[in-house]
């Protein structure tokens, strides 16, 4: 893949996988991964698309049609069978870290900057080093939260191994690209990376602490953020709409039975559109908890 992406002019970078295999175990083929975590430059999204394209790949993500009404999809999937295979490869192409909040390009920018050469395959494909992989780790745990064993698993094993001073640059890195927020939640999922914050005086993250303890985080939340920082009345109603009449795709995707008949396609919108009013209510009040726990952290030091 890194190869197609040469060929075309797409500078990336490959994530997690076979780098963390080399980075952070004692051989290579300790860590098992099943998909391909790439980042590439703002610049080459296209070429990179087309590049997948081209060697097979189809766009998992653009099927199922989901409208990124609050700006938080990060990455899509992109999926190809090889000759003679039973499950398909996955690429999950992201489109900026999740957590980072930095503008793309110079958050690529910084990125780049911390990225080493590894072997992979034969070829020499360029990765996050110790200090981004650092980084990523925390960021990647806040993302999924406690449930994600494996992550936080891989993020304890880091603190163990690797010095003070690669989590002090991290700690800067996170910071260039406005994700401190997300590294400092990441890391007190952890109790060594609680620690850590401590020692690094990473800022309180109160809020994002209290919700990565959530075992599940209802339906509505993002189009609820979206509709609450809308600036004027059109802009409101156009969230509105779209929440109430997303793409006829991403219906079909949540409920199959409307692929099966002419009626069937309404009759998934209309009850598409009578359970948004229970999805806005349960994204309210886990709002208003989100507050109160924000609340409650500004009052006292971070545990």
């Amino acid at each position: 893949m890194f190869q197609a992406f040469a060929r075309s002019g797409v500078d990336g970078l490959l994530l997690k996988g076979a780098a963390l295999a080399r980075l952070l175990y004692d051989a290579p083929n300790q860590r098992r991964y099943s998909d391909l975590d790439v980042l590439v430059s703002p610049d080459d999204l296209l070429a990179a698309r087309a590049a997948l394209v081209e060697l097979g790949y189809s766009n998992a993500s653009a099927q199922v049609a989901v409208d990124d009404i609050g700006g938080v999809i990060h990455g899509e999937s992109w999926l190809a069978t090889p000759t003679g295979g039973t499950y398909p490869v996955v690429v999950d192409l992201h489109l900026h870290l999740a957590g980072a909040n930095a503008p793309a390009q110079p958050a690529w920018q910084a990125l780049k900057a911390r990225s080493t050469p590894i072997e992979v395959a034969g070829g020499r494909v360029p990765s996050l080093d110790r200090v981004g992989s650092a980084m990523h780790l925390a960021t990647h745990a806040a993302q999924h939260g406690q449930g994600y064993v494996k992550g936080c698993q891989e993020l304890v094993r880091a603190l163990d191994r690797w010095p003070l001073a690669v989590w002090r640059e991290a700690a800067q890195l996170a910071g260039e690209i406005d994700a401190t927020e997300a590294f400092a939640a990441g890391l007190r999922l952890v109790e060594p990376g609680a620690k850590l914050a401590e020692t690094l005086e990473l800022p309180s993250t109160s809020r994002l602490d209290w919700e990565l303890r959530q075992a599940r985080r209802p339906r509505g939340r993002f189009h609820l953020q979206a509709f609450l920082q809308a600036r004027t009345v059109r802009a409101r109603t156009h969230v509105v709409r779209r929440a109430l009449f997303p793409h006829p795709r991403w219906i079909a995707h949540q409920y199959p039975w409307a692929r099966e008949g002419r009626w069937r396609m309404p009759a998934a919108y209309l009850l598409h559109i009578t359970r948004s009013p229970a999805w806005a209510v349960r994204a309210g009040v886990f709002r208003l908890r989100q507050r109160r726990a924000d609340r409650r952290g500004s009052r006292g030091p971070s545990k």
